[in-house]
């Protein structure tokens, strides 16, 4: 009977002790995803465009992120802050708004949480003063890119009309009045009420404008954009814009960023905030270096614009880019991987097809380049900037037109020149003179346009060249008296100091050769 008991009592508490450690486990694991990085990324609408820029930013991500649109938060929740109140535990570290609608209601709704924003065209409606918390990528396409393609296209324009109706609209429109100038353009911002108004405007208008310039503003629906669509192919006006699908429906044409290497960018700056290597006030606001170009040759031909060569080569060479960013969306790195080769063949400069190269490499050579990333930056941060740099060339090895590999060597290169010329003016201080003048030379072999360290070892050098003379002697007494460790260590001091010193550099030679000559007698033994 007590044996029954017993046992019974032993079985009870194996099921106590096994059922606290699945607890003790579950609370471990809630505890690593609290405190585990992740963003929270809040779309503005469910567009092609923030498609593209939400799969750029994925294929580059290091973090857990979950995705939502505005219009589901405003239906299940009211507002992004009462879905993070509601999750309390489960908070993101980091909230990504793509587009402004999503920024805005970010902005507005969310304390405590750093908000990352992409594809906004225009930052200053954020209002600058309040950006502590916010950084992220702008996509706004500068008038001056505007304004030497429509140069191109019509060496002999002149007049350059920008119609708006809101004040948003005056704030983009506004760029224009420092540019146009310096481009032979004369550039005016038309404000409009409404689309009687903007007719008349345009009638009046119409006997010397040479180009419509189509910011983003709520002026432009439908109705408005075939007017003036219409108005310009009727009179020879050459009409820009910054939405690609204008073009086709009745544009000249358009520059836009490439959405895709937008959400790179996007994703490369979360990964740094997340890592802890920056924070968003460190990172600000960044712009892409790219743009995409696209024209409709038919609505310029109907409007009597002749297109350059020129410019119809531009226009193909984008439409072979966006073929290559596709099949990279696609997951097709490989054939991507062929695009790209002839574009960064036939045009060597082109730094945006030479990253998304680099980019398919990694994709297709699996996560080791991404390993050599990881540990150079980790290197980075502890100040080992030689295991740094090491871990970088390794990474270009493997792919050698890797941007931030390249931006990172660099980086680790000229930290490591900086590091061992502060380590030689310290030595210089101790009274270490010959010390101080390796780690010069480190220095500027590191970086040989470091000229701090060039500046600093010229005039070290100069103030022991009076001692050379009797260093040499004393080398020499050395050297007769077979001493030739020490005999080494004073010629090789000279050397450092006069690299080309002949008696030095002969003595050097004897003493070495004599030491090697007494150590194989010596082991000889």
């Amino acid at each position: 009977m007590h044996s029954d008991l017993n046992m019974r009592a032993w079985f009870n508490y194996c099921v106590l002790f096994a059922g606290l450690i699945v607890v003790a486990a579950a609370l471990s694991a809630q505890s690593e995803a609290r405190d585990k990085p992740r963003a929270l990324v809040l779309l503005s609408a469910d567009t092609n465009i923030y498609a593209e820029a939400l799969n750029g930013m994925q294929s580059v991500l290091n973090f857990d992120i979950e995705v939502l649109y505005l219009d589901n938060i405003r239906e299940e929740y009211d507002t992004l802050a009462d879905l993070i109140e509601e999750r309390d535990a489960q908070a993101p570290t980091l909230i990504i708004s793509l587009g402004p609608q999503a920024t805005d209601h970010a902005r507005r709704n969310v304390k405590d949480i750093p908000v990352l924003f992409s594809m906004l065209d225009n930052p200053r409606t954020l209002g600058l003063n309040s950006l502590a918390d916010t950084c992220g990528i702008a996509i706004e396409i500068s008038t001056v890119e505007f304004f030497q393609t429509l140069k191109e296209i019509n060496p002999e324009a002149r007049f350059v009309y920008a119609p708006f109706s809101t004040d948003d609209g005056e704030i983009r429109a506004t760029e224009g009045e420092y540019h146009d100038l310096r481009q032979g353009l004369i550039y005016r911002k038309l404000r409009v009420r409404d689309t009687d108004d903007l007719e008349d405007s345009l009638e009046e208008i119409k006997p010397h404008v040479d180009a419509i310039y189509m910011i983003t503003d709520a002026l432009y629906d439908r109705e408005v954009f075939e007017m003036v669509s219409r108005f310009s192919r009727e009179n020879g006006v050459v009409l820009m814009t910054g939405f690609a699908p204008l073009v086709k429906a009745g544009a000249t044409f358009a520059i836009t960023p490439d959405y895709n290497h937008v959400g790179i960018l996007t994703g490369r700056m979360v990964n740094r905030i997340l890592s802890g290597e920056s924070t968003c006030a460190q990172e600000y606001i960044q712009y892409p270096e790219y743009t995409s170009f696209y024209l409709n040759d038919e609505y310029a031909r109907e409007a009597g614009i002749q297109i350059p060569e020129s410019i119809s080569q531009r226009a193909n060479n984008s439409r072979l880019f966006r073929a290559g960013v596709d099949l990279y969306r696609q997951g097709k790195y490989e054939t991507a991987l062929k695009v790209f080769d002839v574009i960064v063949k036939k045009d060597p400069g082109n730094s945006n097809a030479a990253g998304y190269h680099a980019l398919i490499l990694e994709k297709i050579t699996g996560n080791q380049t991404t390993q050599y990333m990881n540990r150079a930056r980790q290197y980075m941060r502890a100040g080992n900037y030689a295991a740094a740099s090491q871990q970088y060339q390794a990474a270009l090895r493997l792919n050698p037109g890797h941007p931030d590999a390249l931006r990172g060597y660099r980086d680790a290169r000229r930290s490591l020149s900086e590091q061992e010329r502060q380590t030689a003016a310290r030595l210089r201080a101790g009274g270490q003179p010959f010390a101080a003048i390796r780690r010069y030379q480190a220095a500027i072999q590191a970086l040989p346009e470091n000229q701090a360290a060039q500046a600093e070892l010229n005039a070290l050098r100069q103030s022991i060249l009076p001692q050379i003379p009797g260093l040499i002697e004393t080398g020499i007494d050395a050297y007769n008296g077979r001493e030739y460790d020490r005999a080494i260590e004073i010629f090789e001091n000279i050397l450092l100091v006069q690299p080309g010193n002949g008696e030095a550099n002969e003595y050097l030679r004897l003493s070495r050769r004599k030491k090697a000559a007494l150590d194989q007698i010596l082991n000889s033994r």
